[in-house]
């Protein structure tokens, strides 16, 4: 096991060192805890995704266009504004 060499050193193996074994579990415990934070991030965007409401879609590019069409006589500055044009 320990080993002296002719300058005085001592070589240790791994596992005597380290007084432990190492089987190799961590990579099993790092893949399913991925796999898990995975899986609760999409069921929290999917969620959250099926149950927004109108005034969430208007914040995509289709429910801009949405608003847009239903809006067609309302505007939100100075377009439009006659007062202004005289």
């Amino acid at each position: 096991m320990n080993e002296v060499d002719k300058n005085g050193r001592v070589h240790i193996e791994d596992d005597d060192a380290r007084a432990a074994s190492s089987p190799g579990i961590l990579r099993y415990i790092l893949a399913i805890s991925l796999i898990l934070a995975i899986v609760a991030m999409s069921i929290a965007w999917m969620t959250g995704a099926l149950t927004q409401g109108s005034v969430e879609s208007a914040a995509t590019a289709s429910g801009t266009a949405e608003a847009a069409e239903e809006d067609v006589d309302q505007t939100d500055g100075v377009v439009g504004d006659e007062s202004l044009s005289e």
